[in-house]
């Protein structure tokens, strides 16, 4: 188990921690201490059977346990503290926490109240506790906030770029999984709080390089699908692709790698049903990758042979669009132009069977990224929505075209990117 594994067993929205940048700044990982853990079971047992009691658990943690100096309701100061005219009423947290001369912003509401869920409150302004620490940080100029039923703890972060990322800390969860709640206790701690900054924004711009490391293999994986569409438009003796343009077929190999990228992202956001016997063992590209990679070293003959694989992902495409009320496999229709089957006929030519090598190849791109010389899993949790549009906005910048001549790839370093064989020769 390494050591920052928790990242994986919370939910997050976008970055705010990085693995890498948070072993560099906790490089023995996190430690719990028994005592404190007792104490803190036993004030949340307390607070599990009151009727509210909320504010009093917060106040625990972050006074006793995490040793902020807490500003409470009449004493915030008012640079805390936003008017909002189009809704005439103002905006407040219910305690700041201090540490040296940093701030953090703490939104409490009822034990029943869900986080991101409008409250049914007085006043105006409709909205879900979330949001409303989304509002706060960007009238009041601040990095972090954390939003709290007692049960839930959402850490905010407003990057300095202006976007928001959260991470969700359930008490519940973390009493199970004690590496959760030493990372809670680790981080949010009045000592760290004042490098949480700079943990985040150094984060951020590590995950702008994964980001564009995995934009340079995704192309690489639209590159192979192209191939693998030249090879199959060989074999039938052009009869596949006569009837599309260039543009037609970048378009085709663009969404087929976009809709697994998304399907990834979903599968790991829990959006599909990871996790569920009959979908991981019937269509899950998560479970179809370990089994291809079993396949490649177990039968590496029927690895280059078979073509199940492939069309496990286009049954999988189909089911997000039509969707499925299977008992066993409920999943809605979502429609959308993406994963239309009539807009990408190619795909589902009888002609066009992709072998389960094939189909491995472009998938491993897609999950697997090399880090000095070291494999590593690509997580698409900490990869937002944003970050795959930009993805696709540098694919649009290539197209397709077909040579009448052997082209020659050169070395990685040159700025061209293929060079016709003649004009090599010409130069000898």
């Amino acid at each position: 188990m390494y050591k920052h594994e928790w990242l994986n067993l919370v939910e997050q929205n976008g970055v705010i921690f990085s693995e890498s940048v948070l072993n560099d700044y906790f490089k023995e990982g996190f430690s719990l201490n028994q005592k404190v853990l007792k104490r803190i079971k036993t004030k949340f047992e307390k607070f599990n059977l009151s009727r509210d009691g909320v504010r009093e658990f917060c106040d625990f943690l972050f006074e006793n346990i995490l040793w902020y100096e807490l500003y409470k309701e009449n004493n915030i100061p008012k640079k805390f503290i936003c008017y909002l005219d189009e809704f005439m009423q103002e905006l407040k947290p219910h305690r700041v926490a201090k540490s040296n001369e940093k701030h953090l912003l703490i939104y409490i509401t009822k034990k029943s109240q869900n986080l991101k869920r409008n409250e049914q409150i007085d006043g105006k302004l409709k909205a879900s506790p979330l949001a409303k620490m989304k509002r706060l940080l960007n009238e009041t100029h601040k990095n972090f906030g954390i939003v709290t039923n007692g049960y839930e703890f959402i850490l905010v972060y407003k990057a300095i770029e202006g976007g928001f990322s959260y991470i969700v800390f359930d008490m519940n969860l973390m009493l199970y999984e004690f590496q959760i709640l030493s990372a809670f206790l680790n981080l949010l701690n009045a000592k760290n709080f004042n490098n949480l900054l700079e943990i985040a924004i150094k984060s951020y711009e590590n995950q702008l390089e994964i980001t564009d490391k995995l934009g340079e293999q995704v192309r690489r994986a639209v590159e192979r699908f192209i191939w693998a569409i030249d090879k199959y438009n060989n074999l039938s003796n052009n009869e596949l692709l006569k009837n599309y343009s260039n543009e037609e077929i970048y378009e085709t190999a663009i969404s087929a790698i976009i809709k697994m990228i998304f399907i990834l992202y979903a599968e790991e956001r829990r959006l599909l049903p990871l996790g569920e016997h009959f979908y991981d063992t019937s269509y899950s590209l998560h479970t179809l990758i370990k089994e291809l990679a079993k396949e490649k070293k177990e039968n590496p003959e029927n690895f280059k042979q078979n073509k199940d694989a492939f069309q496990r992902i286009l049954a999988l495409f189909n089911i997000l669009y039509h969707g499925s009320n299977h008992p066993d496999l409920n999943i809605p229709e979502y429609s959308g132009e993406l994963f239309n089957p009539t807009k990408y006929k190619l795909l589902y030519d009888e002609k066009f069977e992709l072998t389960n090598e094939e189909i491995y190849e472009c998938l491993k791109l897609l999950v697997q990224r090399e880090e000095n010389g070291v494999s590593k899993a690509i997580s698409y949790k900490s990869i937002g929505v944003e970050h795959i549009g930009y993805i696709y906005e540098g694919l649009l910048d290539y197209t397709v075209n077909r040579s009448k001549e052997v082209l020659i790839k050169p070395l990685p370093k040159s700025n061209e990117t293929v060079i016709p064989l003649s004009e090599i020769e010409g130069k000898n």
